[in-house]
């Protein structure tokens, strides 16, 4: 999935797996669809356009016998005024909530990263990217 930009929900690409929306009072709000356990299985979260004004969610299992109509946990929301805070805390908490894995703040810098100085750890993994990495 690439970055996106707009102004109204209709432009929500389909499939969005995170989502920093700017309120009408100028605070922003984080979305980010989970992946929500039920008794019957393991499910996936996306975000979509719902129409002109709406967001939907989106939850499927992948596999036509599993299925379900309640899914306590699907989406988590985080609101505030500072933008890099609010995310920060959205990612903390998805984290916490899977069980499974953490926020970067919390993850260790491999070794290697100290040869490439600031740049993110994660460049390194695309390939069109790499040159820049190695450029420092």
């Amino acid at each position: 999935m690439t970055p996106a930009w707009g102004t109204t929900a209709a432009e929500i690409p389909t499939e969005t797996q995170f989502l920093l929306a700017e309120l009408e009072d100028g605070s922003c709000a984080v979305l980010l669809p989970l992946l929500p356990t039920v008794p019957t299985g393991r499910f996936r979260a996306t975000l979509r356009s719902a129409g002109p004004g709406d967001l939907g969610v989106r939850v499927e299992s992948g596999a036509a016998g599993v299925a379900s109509d309640t899914f306590p946990s699907a989406l988590l929301v985080a609101a505030g005024r500072d933008p890099f805070e609010v995310v920060a805390r959205g990612v903390a908490a998805a984290a916490a909530l899977s069980g499974t894995s953490k926020p970067s703040a919390a993850k260790e810098m491999p070794a290697t990263a100290d040869l490439f100085g600031c740049v993110p750890y994660h460049l390194m993994r695309q390939g069109e990217q790499k040159q820049r990495c190695i450029r420092k």
